[in-house]
């Protein structure tokens, strides 16, 4: 479109064809899906996952239109928690993507000062898929 005159795309309008759409349109099955997929954790890699997958797939199926799955061969981190603990006080820390719980937890300085308190990084239940 010349210049900045988007007017008659924007201004387009067939109201026969908005109300067959509109008259076409359910949210029965979209509404199942979101119905499915609450009683599913979908972590990456998991049968779940799968299964929200095959619920997709099964509808573009039923409704005649091409798709394709891609499935790559990836490393998938699933990190479940983290703090961190400096002297008798924790606090919650948000977990590294692509960490490793480490198998005994290392003394680190909190700070550069040789004075300073040491933190303990405490990672639990992440785990490598």
């Amino acid at each position: 479109m010349a210049g900045d005159d988007y007017g008659s795309f924007t201004r387009w309008s067939d109201q026969g064809l908005e109300k067959t759409v509109q008259e076409d349109i359910s949210l029965d099955v979209p509404w199942s899906v979101v119905e499915r997929f609450t009683g599913l954790v979908r972590l990456s890699g998991s049968p779940e996952e799968r299964e929200g997958f095959e619920t997709l797939i099964g509808h573009l199926k039923e409704w005649g239109i091409p798709h394709r799955l891609h499935e790559p061969e990836a490393f998938i981190s699933i990190p479940i928690s983290a703090s961190v603990r400096v002297g008798d006080r924790t606090f919650r820390a948000k977990t590294p993507a692509m960490s490793m719980s480490p198998a005994r937890p290392a003394l680190k300085p909190a700070m550069s000062s040789p004075s300073a308190s040491p933190w303990i990084p405490r990672m639990s239940g992440a785990r490598w898929c």
